[in-house]
């Protein structure tokens, strides 16, 4: 009698061990199929108890499940808590698991330029336009989304933002902050002494002067755009007039502009070269190529340059031949959401950081 109740409870324990295995390997398969879902991937075909679980399951899953991946299953990996796959049962459940690492660990669609062939992608902003006629209309009329930025309330300033944006240009404001050095700012200038209310004012009306306004980036600044209340200030205007983005030039290594835009909700992003500090075509080749390689490097770079004769001389020349490169002009707000797209992605399929050992919470 005692050996007929230990073989009883033996099966008992037997069947209880593979139905904790089989409801184990149904949540993990919908773990991966919901993972693979709001990729926007479809899933291979699953076999016996995961195909059946995901068609019945993926509508109704009990509370137990992860509303996101484990981060076994972020690293395409598996641990004690994700039960190994049997033999058979197992082989479309291994598939899939691998397929979900690779597709976690993409980059998202957006940030995959789908021309072929494509190595980078590079915006031009064309700064310091509406002071003078002839210059400015060579920039508006560059091959490509060059973005052009204006100065407020110069004396072509609204003749050449309608131009520029008929041409399917962007248009942003060029906003004069004060330096370091004591340079003039001249009309729309915004200064340190200024209070919250002439700065917010002042900021408004600089917008109002450029038509068909899409962003802003600054005019010198290398004084103010280091001091975060300033800047907080200013994100606090372009958040309330809508749908604006900004690039911090970074006339200042010690700038916190974009930082600041970043706390505040608005798209921005930041110089990475200024083609023309030195003004002669062999310097200005150098540092085309320069963005070049960042393009290639980090997928997205961001030039400035100004609407001196040999800039202008030079990027009729060299942007009709971008695409023999490999690379493709794309403007300023599609290079700001590929950034922002990029950092996102990388931030959701980093592993969550761990306590040091021995540490203690505080």
């Amino acid at each position: 009698m005692p050996r007929l109740r230990e073989r009883v409870c033996g099966e008992d324990q037997a069947r209880e061990r593979r139905r904790c295995s089989a409801t184990t390997s149904e949540r993990n398969a919908v773990t991966v199929a919901r993972a693979l879902s709001r990729r926007g991937l479809a899933s291979p075909r699953l076999d016996g108890v995961a195909r059946r679980s995901c068609s019945a399951r993926l509508h109704s899953a009990p509370r137990a499940l992860p509303d996101r991946p484990t981060g076994a299953l972020r690293c395409g990996i598996t641990s004690d808590r994700v039960s190994k796959p049997r033999a058979g049962k197992g082989a479309a459940y291994g598939l899939l698991l691998a397929v979900a690492a690779l597709a976690l660990h993409a980059p998202p669609a957006a940030a995959r330029d789908p021309r072929p062939g494509v190595q980078g992608r590079i915006s031009i902003i064309i700064d310091d336009l509406g002071q003078e006629l002839d210059p400015g209309e060579q920039a508006v009329s560059l091959p490509g989304p060059v973005a052009c930025a204006f100065l407020p309330d110069r004396p072509h300033t609204r003749q050449l933002a309608d131009r520029a944006w008929r041409n399917g240009k962007e248009v942003m404001l060029h906003l004069p902050l004060e330096a370091i050095r004591d340079l003039p700012l001249g009309a729309g200038g915004i200064t340190l002494d200024m209070g919250p209310v002439q700065f917010r004012r002042v900021v408004r009306r600089d917008l109002r002067a450029v038509p068909h306004v899409q962003g802003v980036n600054n005019h010198e600044g290398s004084l103010m755009t280091r001091n975060p209340g300033d800047m907080a200030w200013l994100m606090q205007v372009l958040r309330r007039h809508g749908r604006l983005f900004f690039v911090d030039s970074r006339t200042t290594p010690k700038s916190v502009a974009a930082m600041v835009a970043g706390e505040w909700g608005i798209p921005h992003t930041s110089r990475n070269v200024f083609l023309d500090d030195v003004r002669t075509e062999k310097a200005i080749a150098a540092q085309f190529q320069h963005l070049v390689t960042l393009a290639r490097r980090d997928g997205v770079a961001v030039a400035i340059g100004h609407p001196y004769p040999q800039t202008l001389k030079f990027l009729r020349k060299a942007l009709p031949e971008l695409a023999r490169e490999h690379i493709r002009l794309i403007p300023v707000h599609r290079a700001i959401r590929i950034q922002q797209e990029r950092e996102t992605w990388r931030a959701s399929s980093s592993p969550a950081p761990s306590a040091a050992h021995g540490s203690a919470a505080r």
